[in-house]
Protein backbone atom coordinates (compact mmCIF):
# COMPACT_ATOMS: atom_id res chain seq x y z
CA UNK A 1 0.00 0.00 0.00
CA UNK A 2 0.75 3.71 -0.25
CA UNK A 3 -0.46 7.03 1.35
CA UNK A 4 -2.06 9.79 -1.11
CA UNK A 5 -1.03 12.09 -2.90
CA UNK A 6 3.06 10.52 -2.34
CA UNK A 7 4.91 8.50 -4.48
CA UNK A 8 5.52 4.83 -4.08
CA UNK A 9 8.49 3.80 -1.39
CA UNK A 10 9.78 1.43 -4.51
CA UNK A 11 9.49 2.05 -8.19
CA UNK A 12 7.62 -0.11 -10.35
CA UNK A 13 9.98 -2.73 -12.46
CA UNK A 14 8.61 -4.59 -15.43
CA UNK A 15 10.74 -7.02 -17.52
CA UNK A 16 10.12 -7.35 -20.99
CA UNK A 17 11.39 -11.11 -22.74
CA UNK A 18 11.13 -13.11 -26.19
CA UNK A 19 9.28 -16.17 -26.52
CA UNK A 20 12.61 -17.79 -25.29
CA UNK A 21 12.52 -16.18 -21.74
CA UNK A 22 15.50 -13.68 -22.75
CA UNK A 23 15.33 -10.34 -21.74
CA UNK A 24 14.80 -7.74 -24.73
CA UNK A 25 16.60 -4.54 -25.00
CA UNK A 26 15.32 -0.83 -26.42
CA UNK A 27 11.28 -2.13 -26.06
CA UNK A 28 9.48 1.20 -25.16
CA UNK A 29 7.25 0.74 -22.05
CA UNK A 30 4.10 2.93 -20.96
CA UNK A 31 2.65 2.93 -17.53
CA UNK A 32 -0.56 4.36 -17.09
CA UNK A 33 -3.22 5.72 -14.34
CA UNK A 34 -6.16 5.90 -15.10
CA UNK A 35 -7.63 7.23 -11.52
CA UNK A 36 -5.62 10.31 -10.77
CA UNK A 37 -2.07 9.12 -10.13
CA UNK A 38 1.07 9.65 -12.29
CA UNK A 39 4.03 8.23 -13.32
CA UNK A 40 7.46 9.69 -13.74
CA UNK A 41 8.64 8.49 -16.84
CA UNK A 42 5.30 8.10 -18.23
CA UNK A 43 7.46 5.92 -21.01
CA UNK A 44 10.95 4.94 -21.21
CA UNK A 45 13.21 1.82 -23.01
CA UNK A 46 14.06 -1.18 -21.57
CA UNK A 47 17.62 -1.58 -20.36
CA UNK A 48 19.95 -4.68 -21.20
CA UNK A 49 18.57 -6.93 -18.71
CA UNK A 50 14.94 -5.90 -20.78
CA UNK A 51 13.70 -3.71 -17.26
CA UNK A 52 12.25 -0.55 -17.56
CA UNK A 53 10.88 1.04 -13.91
CA UNK A 54 8.71 4.04 -13.15
CA UNK A 55 8.05 6.09 -10.10
CA UNK A 56 4.60 5.67 -9.27
CA UNK A 57 2.51 8.60 -7.13
CA UNK A 58 -0.32 7.97 -6.40
CA UNK A 59 -3.49 10.32 -6.55
CA UNK A 60 -5.35 12.24 -3.32
CA UNK A 61 -7.98 10.23 -2.81
CA UNK A 62 -8.43 6.75 -1.06
CA UNK A 63 -9.18 3.33 -1.94
CA UNK A 64 -7.67 0.32 -4.52
CA UNK A 65 -6.09 2.24 -7.36
CA UNK A 66 -4.83 0.17 -10.64
CA UNK A 67 -2.28 1.03 -13.22
CA UNK A 68 -1.32 -0.28 -16.60
CA UNK A 69 1.42 -1.67 -18.30
CA UNK A 70 1.78 -1.45 -22.15
CA UNK A 71 3.94 -1.49 -25.22
CA UNK A 72 3.62 -1.31 -28.47
CA UNK A 73 6.15 -4.70 -29.12
CA UNK A 74 3.91 -6.46 -27.20
CA UNK A 75 0.79 -5.63 -28.80
CA UNK A 76 -2.69 -5.13 -27.22
CA UNK A 77 -1.49 -7.51 -24.06
CA UNK A 78 -1.57 -4.70 -20.78
CA UNK A 79 -0.03 -5.81 -17.57
CA UNK A 80 -2.33 -4.45 -14.69
CA UNK A 81 -1.02 -3.42 -11.30
CA UNK A 82 -3.30 -2.36 -7.92
CA UNK A 83 -2.40 -0.69 -4.81
CA UNK A 84 -4.64 0.41 -2.04
CA UNK A 85 -3.65 3.86 -1.49
CA UNK A 86 -4.40 4.69 2.24
CA UNK A 87 -5.32 8.31 3.63
CA UNK A 88 -2.78 10.45 5.32
CA UNK A 89 -2.02 12.31 8.27
CA UNK A 90 -5.19 13.83 10.13
CA UNK A 91 -5.05 17.89 8.95
CA UNK A 92 -8.57 18.50 10.01
CA UNK A 93 -11.12 16.65 12.65
CA UNK A 94 -14.67 17.40 13.02
CA UNK A 95 -17.06 16.79 16.53
CA UNK A 96 -20.24 16.38 17.40
CA UNK A 97 -22.36 17.74 18.40
CA UNK A 98 -20.33 21.11 18.75
CA UNK A 99 -22.13 22.52 21.78
CA UNK A 100 -24.41 21.17 24.31
CA UNK A 101 -25.63 21.92 27.83
CA UNK A 102 -26.45 18.96 29.92
CA UNK A 103 -27.95 18.63 33.56
CA UNK A 104 -25.11 18.36 36.10
CA UNK A 105 -24.56 14.10 36.46
CA UNK A 106 -26.23 13.46 33.08
CA UNK A 107 -23.80 11.96 30.12
CA UNK A 108 -23.81 13.08 26.52
CA UNK A 109 -22.20 11.29 23.74
CA UNK A 110 -20.05 13.25 21.60
CA UNK A 111 -18.38 11.60 17.90
CA UNK A 112 -15.68 13.12 15.80
CA UNK A 113 -14.17 12.06 12.47
CA UNK A 114 -10.79 12.70 11.21
CA UNK A 115 -9.63 13.77 8.08
CA UNK A 116 -6.60 14.00 5.76
CA UNK A 117 -5.71 17.21 3.47
CA UNK A 118 -7.61 15.75 0.55
CA UNK A 119 -11.01 14.69 2.87
CA UNK A 120 -10.01 11.10 3.03
CA UNK A 121 -11.78 10.47 6.20
CA UNK A 122 -9.42 8.31 8.39
CA UNK A 123 -11.03 5.32 10.46
CA UNK A 124 -8.30 3.04 11.31
CA UNK A 125 -7.06 5.03 14.11
CA UNK A 126 -8.38 5.82 17.67
CA UNK A 127 -9.19 9.30 18.72
CA UNK A 128 -6.94 11.09 22.07
CA UNK A 129 -10.30 12.39 24.44
CA UNK A 130 -9.15 15.12 26.68
CA UNK A 131 -11.51 17.36 28.82
CA UNK A 132 -10.09 20.58 29.70
CA UNK A 133 -11.50 20.39 33.41
CA UNK A 134 -12.16 17.15 34.91
CA UNK A 135 -13.59 18.79 38.11
CA UNK A 136 -16.48 19.60 35.49
CA UNK A 137 -16.90 17.21 33.04
CA UNK A 138 -14.55 13.92 32.22
CA UNK A 139 -14.34 11.96 29.15
CA UNK A 140 -14.04 8.37 28.47
CA UNK A 141 -11.56 7.32 24.99
CA UNK A 142 -14.75 6.48 23.11
CA UNK A 143 -16.29 10.17 23.78
CA UNK A 144 -19.09 10.18 26.31
CA UNK A 145 -18.97 12.75 28.93
CA UNK A 146 -19.93 12.65 32.24
CA UNK A 147 -20.76 15.96 34.03
CA UNK A 148 -19.84 16.29 37.79
CA UNK A 149 -20.03 20.34 38.74
CA UNK A 150 -21.75 23.65 36.96
CA UNK A 151 -19.32 25.26 34.33
CA UNK A 152 -18.29 25.02 31.16
CA UNK A 153 -15.41 22.89 30.07
CA UNK A 154 -14.17 22.40 26.41
CA UNK A 155 -13.78 18.36 25.29
CA UNK A 156 -10.92 17.72 22.84
CA UNK A 157 -11.10 15.07 20.36
CA UNK A 158 -6.92 15.00 19.14
CA UNK A 159 -5.17 12.35 15.98
CA UNK A 160 -1.48 13.64 15.71
CA UNK A 161 -1.46 17.07 15.37
CA UNK A 162 -5.24 17.69 14.51
CA UNK A 163 -7.73 18.47 16.78
CA UNK A 164 -10.92 19.68 17.38
CA UNK A 165 -12.78 20.74 20.40
CA UNK A 166 -16.70 20.75 21.46
CA UNK A 167 -18.01 23.20 24.28
CA UNK A 168 -20.26 21.54 26.95
CA UNK A 169 -21.87 23.86 29.54
CA UNK A 170 -22.84 21.30 32.92
CA UNK A 171 -25.61 22.86 35.44
CA UNK A 172 -28.03 22.10 38.17
CA UNK A 173 -31.94 21.81 38.02
CA UNK A 174 -33.54 22.87 41.16
CA UNK A 175 -36.89 21.89 41.83
CA UNK A 176 -40.00 24.27 42.95
CA UNK A 177 -43.48 24.35 44.06
CA UNK A 178 -45.34 27.35 42.59
CA UNK A 179 -48.57 28.35 42.54
CA UNK A 180 -50.98 27.38 39.54
CA UNK A 181 -51.75 30.86 39.29
CA UNK A 182 -48.59 32.44 39.81
CA UNK A 183 -46.39 30.72 38.11
CA UNK A 184 -43.64 32.97 36.51
CA UNK A 185 -40.69 31.51 33.88
CA UNK A 186 -37.77 31.10 35.17
CA UNK A 187 -34.74 29.71 33.03
CA UNK A 188 -32.78 26.36 34.37
CA UNK A 189 -35.68 25.69 36.80
CA UNK A 190 -37.74 22.56 37.20
CA UNK A 191 -41.06 23.10 38.24
CA UNK A 192 -43.39 20.76 40.38
CA UNK A 193 -47.12 22.46 39.60
CA UNK A 194 -49.93 21.15 41.74
CA UNK A 195 -53.11 19.96 40.18
CA UNK A 196 -56.28 21.23 41.72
Amino acid sequence: HGTVGTALHSPVVVQVNDRHANPVAGVIVRFTSPQGGAFRPESIATDAQGLAQAVWTLGTTAGVKTATVTSPSVGTTALTLSVRAVPGPAATIEVSPATSRVIRNKRVQLSARAFDRYRNEIESQPLQWLSSDPRISTVSASGLVHTIADGEVKISARLGDAQSTATIEAFSVQNEIVSAFLATPAAGHLWEVPVL
